[in-house]
This record gives C-alpha cells, structure tokens and sequence, in this order.
C-alpha cells in the first residue's frame, strides 16, 4: 500500500504564456448607506452579494465560474501536470499513541486521507479509518483522533465538506468495527479520554449568521447516546467564552483552560479525580494574559505563559499556593516557545526563532539536558509519543523538502535518520536565503527566500512575496509542490514575517494588532520595496499572496501600492472589515482586529478595508481572489463584494478573476486532487501572469 503525503512536481515551464481573454461581469449598484457614530457616512453598493440564496447572486456567481473557467482552464492544466507529478511523494510519520502507530495519509485509490494504524514500527500499515465509509456522497476529513487508555478504542472527529462543524465516532481497533457512539455539534473541540469514556465539547449556533456560542463540556460514556453525556463545565456569564480541555499523563487531573477573548480573561480550572472534593476548582482566574496547562508533575501543574510581556516560559504551580510560580524554562529574546511536550522525567521543549527550530531538552527542575538546532526555513512536528517512552519520533521539512523523519532518545540525545521522503526532484539544486529588511521605523523584517542555484539579480526574475501577520502565528514552512514548481520554473518564493505574527515573540505581535494593524500591510510594502532595491526583481514582476488573515493584509496592499505589484493572490481573505464583526465568527476576532461599535476602532479598521478603499480611476494589478463555499469563518461574500467592486470600474483593465471553490472550507480542498488543483490555480496563475509582464 502506498501512503501519500500532499507534496508536489515540477517540470520545465519553456516560458509558455497563455493569453486569455477578460471581459468582467457586470453587477448593478444598489446603494445600501450606513452612518457610524453619527459622523460616517458609507456606501456598500454590493451588499446584495452577501444573500447567497438570491437569484440575482446566483446568476453572478455562475458568470464568475464561467469566466475563471475561461481565464483559468488553460494556466490549471498546464501547471497541473507539472505539480501533480510531485504529489505522489511517499511519506510514512510514526506516532505512537498506546499500543499503536497512527498516521493520516492518502493511499491509493482513496482521495480523501485516511487513518493508518500497526502495532510495531516495522510492520505495513493498516487501515483503521477509510472517510468514503462514513459518507460516500461528502467530503470527509479526519481532524483528530485519540487512543484509549487501554488501546481498545480510537475516537476520532471529522467534518464534511470543508465544515468547521465536526462529529466524533469510535473504532474497535482489536475489530475494526465501528460502535454507535456519534456525537454532534462540535466546533473546535478536543477529545481527552479518562477511565472508559473522554470528554468532548459542543457549541450551539445563534441567529441566522450561524454565530457559534455558548460552548459546552461534556463527558461521554462509550455505548450510550450522546443524550445522556454528563455535562461538565459551560459559563453561563460569558456565552462566547470557550475552553480546552486536557487530562494529565498520570489520569489524576482533568484541566479546563478557558479564554474569554472579546474580554482579554484566562481562567483555569481542574478536577482532582483522586481527592474526596470530586467538583471543579479553580487554579487560577482573571488574568490578563494567556496561560495553559500542559500537564501535572509530582502534585504540581506544568504550564505555558506568556506573562509579563516574554516570548513564553515554562513554569510549575502549586495547587496549594497557585500564584508562586516556580521557572521550569527561562524566556529567550529571539526564540518562541510553540509547543512543550511532557514525559515521565523530563520536558522537550520547541522553540521557533525567526529563522529556524530548537528542540530543547529539560529536567523539571529546570536544567537544560540537549539543545539541537535545525536547519534554516525548517518548521518540526510530530513527537506523539507515550508518556513513559524514552524514545521520540519527529520530522522537519521545509517548502521544497518532504517529512523527514527523526527517532530522538530523549534520554541518551541519540538522533537518528529514520525515514526521508522521495521526491521526484533535484532539491539540492534549491537554495535557501535569510536576510532581514530594515524597515522605516528599525524594525528587522525576517524573510525566508527560496530559489534555484545560479540565481542572477536582473531585475527579470517573477517574484512571489507570502505572509501571515496576525494572531501571533508563527510561521511554519510546509512542503509545497506549487513553490517547487514555481522556482523550478525561474521564479523566487519569499516568506516574510510581518508585525502581526509571531514571528520575534510577543512585542512583535502587538504591533501588528488591533490599531496598529496598518503596520502589517506597511511591513509586507517594505519587503517588496526591498525585493526590488536589492535587483531581484521590478515591482510589475512581484506577485503576493496569503491566506485567511493573509489574504486581508496582501488585498490591503495591492490596494494601497497598486504601483508596487504586478498580481494579487488573496485566499480566503476578509476584505470588508467593517461587517465582519457581524458573521459568524467575527465577534470572536475583536481582540485581533477591534469593533465598529468602537470610534477609534471603526476609524482604523476603514482605514484599511480592503473593499472600502478601491478608488475608482486606478488600474489594481491582476488578481486571482479565492474563497470557499462552505467557508464559514470568513464569509465568501468577501470575495464577492471585493470582485465586483473591483471589476466594475471603468479604470480597470488589468483581469480580476474569481476562483469560486465548491465543497470547500477555510482551508480549501479537503482531497488530495482537490488541494493539488488548488496548486495549479494559485501558482499556475501568479507564474503565468508574472513571466508574461515586461514593464
């Protein structure tokens, strides 16, 4: 049985350029007024877009299809041929969860991932999960599993069709049968077993907007009906708060961390399933900045913080005395902590520095035991393993290296070579560059680029600039068949981290935030302004894109530097920044972005509105803007209201397409085929478009 990873292919482009023609679609005006805060007066003259259901909007949405069908088909085969090649990269990460290796992959024959299993390292895998069986006419993704304390059952949760709305069933893996246990209405939750049951969360929908709230924690008893689970913990004063459950390695706590963002509170709370006292207690509650528990060691629990301003420590806390802290791992100046995973006697910590990992090693007293760094434009993940085991598995890879897995002893520090992935590619010939951009104010701008050996800088080569720049995300290359593809083809990739991102650690974040959001579009200008004064590039040659809170910082910048740009590739990106508070989850964004109903904050916010600040006299740069249909974080009306505002100008000559996908959410295509056509669109389309461009 082969096992797919979603990977990549390239083949040599020969300069072709397709020359499509473009006429927009027309969408009438109907004048829809707002007044803010007495003074603000806005028009929206395409909210009749955001009624999916009318016939009026159906008919343009079918006229967008047919148009990017024409302008696409062409540029989506072409390069669909070179990057499904590399897609068939083979692929096999362990993680060892009780008495099994598990792994998400795609096989053949399957289009969707599945779930894999086997008891011993050198054994074939086995399919546990195979999607097509829940649901043959949907699109099923497996988000997450967990393995009972006994290995007896796995309970796994998947979503349909790209949904944030997601179901949780349960295998026998000594049967491979499938219990009737099936539990719905989840959004975002976990699944943390204890004893012969686990704890799981729902959320119920409000209004017709479909605003998730008031979220639940329940307890589920293996072979009952979800009817009678044990409700656990809900605030009844916050409805928006929501919570993460966890249960420490020993079984003895049950840990609620709960944030109400919109108020900027953390609480946490436990359950001490071995003392009389069988009720919720708090730890701690009412701080002004996050904190999670990862787990309990020796009576005390282990968390994650960010106080006082770090860039995250790691700390013990006394039940006893939970406001003295005991320092497990020291904050550092220019690397982040992401994740800490705990064992029996000792922590591994990662740590993110502008350009590269750290996996750390701690004693929980606090001595560092092993420090190994990882080469540059790496992302690490894995290490699921069991609690007591001395031995971990974890892989790195970077935009054009696949998983390469490790078995790290965390013990002795052995780091071993355990599987590398095939590709069908020279990756030696790529280069990686990491160079800082001083920007205006003295900020350094780190940027990651990638490109072939012998790269001149001519000023000629097409250019593609990616970021992320909100939430404190960090960035985390991932092996992409379109970027192979791209620089494969002459091209240069750069990833660069913004204010806004978590890139240099909390300070970095903050001035990327809320009012000070204007920041992260000015850092992505800077970056092309020095792509170009550094001779790799003119600007009609540099193509930008970003996905989600992407999408709205490289729109925002194609609107307010159109001279700087020669294509835009915003995907899933929210564009009207003046009604997103109002969808389903924009009122979960406030803390990111700020709230209309706030002066100060609705002054910043159509500052930059992508949508609000299209002028009518100017020739944006070409774009290719993405959405989902069943995106139901950042509504598709976005798209459409951006597109038509755009198109509809008599100023506008250069092509707006629309790459409207069906059966997708947030993230896109839920299938292999699905996400490598998603490839070819996206990268076909900036290759294409940058190479024809001579100005």
């Amino acid at each position: 049985m082969r096992i797919i990873c979603l990977f990549t292919l390239v083949f040599f482009y020969t300069q072709i350029v397709f020359g499509q023609s473009y006429e927009p679609v027309s969408a009438p005006k109907v004048t829809v007024v707002d007044t803010f805060h007495s003074t603000y007066i806005v028009e929206d003259p395409y909210r009749w877009l955001e009624n999916p259901l009318k016939a009026e909007t159906k008919n343009w949405l079918e006229a967008q299809e047919e148009l990017a069908d024409k302008y696409l088909k062409k540029i989506h085969n072409y390069n669909f041929m070179g990057i499904n090649k590399y897609a068939a990269a083979k692929s096999s990460l362990p993680k060892k969860e009780g008495d099994f290796y598990i792994t998400h992959a795609y096989i053949d024959d399957i289009g969707q991932a599945a779930l894999l299993y086997k008891r011993s390292r050198n054994q074939n895998w086995d399919i546990l999960i195979n999607p097509t069986y829940i649901d043959r006419k949907n699109k099923v993704k497996i988000e997450r599993w967990a393995v009972s304390p006994d290995s007896k059952y796995v309970a796994f949760q998947y979503s349909r069709n790209g949904s944030d709305w997601a179901e949780i069933g349960v295998v026998n893996t000594r049967t491979g049968a499938m219990l009737n246990d099936n539990l719905k209405g989840l959004r975002f939750s976990g699944i943390q077993w204890l004893d012969d049951g686990f704890y799981y969360s729902t959320n119920e929908k409000s209004n017709k907007a479909g605003v998730p709230f008031n979220q639940k924690l329940y307890y589920h008893k293996l072979n009952t009906s979800q009817g009678t689970d044990k409700l656990i913990y809900t605030n009844k004063r916050h409805k928006l708060a929501t919570h993460i459950v966890s249960v420490s390695s020993n079984y003895q706590y049950t840990i609620i961390n709960e944030g109400i963002e919109n108020k900027g509170i953390t609480n946490v709370y436990y359950i001490d399933h071995e003392s009389n006292i069988s009720t919720i207690r708090p730890l701690i509650v009412n701080l002004n900045f996050p904190i999670s528990v990862i787990d309990a060691h020796e009576g005390k629990f282990i968390i994650k913080t960010f106080k006082d301003d770090c860039n995250s420590m790691i700390a013990k806390i006394d039940p006893a005395n939970p406001f003295k802290w005991e320092t497990i791992a020291q904050p550092y100046a220019e690397a982040v902590l992401t994740r800490t995973i705990p064992f029996s006697d000792r922590l591994v910590a990662v740590y993110k520095t502008p350009f590269y990992p750290i996996i750390s090693i701690y004693s929980y007293d606090g001595d560092v035991l092993h420090s190994l760094p990882l080469p540059e434009g790496t992302s690490v993940g894995g290490f699921i393993s069991n609690y007591n085991d001395n031995e971990v598995y974890y892989y790195w890879q970077s935009y054009t290296i696949p998983r390469i897995v490790y078995k790290l002893n965390i013990n002795t520090f052995e780091n071993k070579l355990d599987y590398t992935t095939e590709v069908n590619f020279d990756f030696e010939k790529i280069e990686y560059l990491t160079v800082e951009c001083t920007t205006a104010d003295g900020a350094k701008l780190p940027i990651t680029m990638v490109y072939e050996k012998g790269l001149k800088r001519n000023k000629k080569n097409p250019l593609i600039l990616s970021t992320y720049g909100g939430y404190g995300s960090m960035p985390s290359p991932s092996f992409n068949p379109g970027i192979v593809h791209f620089v494969k083809n002459g091209g240069v990739y750069a990833y660069v981290g913004v204010r806004g991102d978590g890139s240099r650690g909390a300070n970095w974040r903050r001035a990327g935030k809320r009012l000070k959001k204007q920041q992260a579009i000015d850092d992505l200008i800077s970056a092309a302004e020095y792509m170009v004064a550094e001779k790799y590039t003119k600007p009609k040659k540099i193509g930008i894109t970003g996905g989600s809170h992407g999408g709205m910082v490289v729109a925002a910048a194609g609107i307010q530097r159109p001279d700087l740009f020669g294509v835009v590739v915003p995907v899933a990106g929210v564009f009207d920044m003046l009604r997103f508070e109002t969808s389903a989850v924009g009122v979960y964004n406030i803390g990111e972005f700020g709230s209309i109903t706030d002066s100060t904050d609705f002054v910043n916010l159509y500052s930059y509105s992508p949508y609000h600040n299209i002028q009518e006299d100017i020739d944006y740069p070409t774009m290719l803007v993405v959405t989902g249909d069943n995106d139901e974080r950042v509504p598709p009306y976005n798209t459409y209201k951006f597109v038509a505002r755009l198109q509809n100008r008599k100023a506008q000559k250069n092509p707006i397409i629309m790459l409207h996908q069906e059966e997708a959410g947030h993230y896109g295509a839920t299938t292999l085929k699905g996400q490598i056509d998603e490839l070819a669109y996206q990268y076909g389309f900036l290759l294409n478009e940058l190479t024809k461009k001579k100005d």
